[in-house]
């Protein structure tokens, strides 16, 4: 049978879950419908539960899949992959203007109930 929804963070990642659809409606010809999931981790748990067929997966945010379920990566299977690459632009530094550091911190060893000097 033909996939015709998959569940997806619409709310955070909604962007590159957009064009990911796009994408797939030009070169395989299938328009998907999105049911909205609070984030990928969800949609993961979703997949394994049988309540969804498939998900929409960034793989920047496969490491807190991972997290939770080490071996999730044997438990799925990848039917579409598609690379977007993003440029993204340094912001302007002037070299002539100062700027502060701030570095905090104990400076002893051992719990934070050790009380130091």
């Amino acid at each position: 049978t033909q996939l015709t929804s998959v569940t997806a963070p619409t709310g955070t990642d909604n962007e590159n879950i957009q064009k990911l659809l796009a994408d797939i409606k030009s070169s395989q010809n299938t328009d998907l419908t999105v049911d909205q999931s609070s984030s990928y981790l969800a949609a993961y748990k979703s997949l394994i539960a049988g309540e969804t067929k498939a998900i929409v997966l960034n793989s920047v945010f496969e490491n807190i899949i991972e997290s939770e379920y080490p071996d999730y990566a044997s438990k799925i299977k990848r039917i579409y992959t598609k690379g977007f690459i993003k440029k993204v632009e340094a912001p302007k530094t002037s070299k002539n203007q100062s700027f502060n550091i701030y570095v905090s911190g104990i400076d002893t060893y051992g719990p934070i109930s050790s009380v130091s000097r």
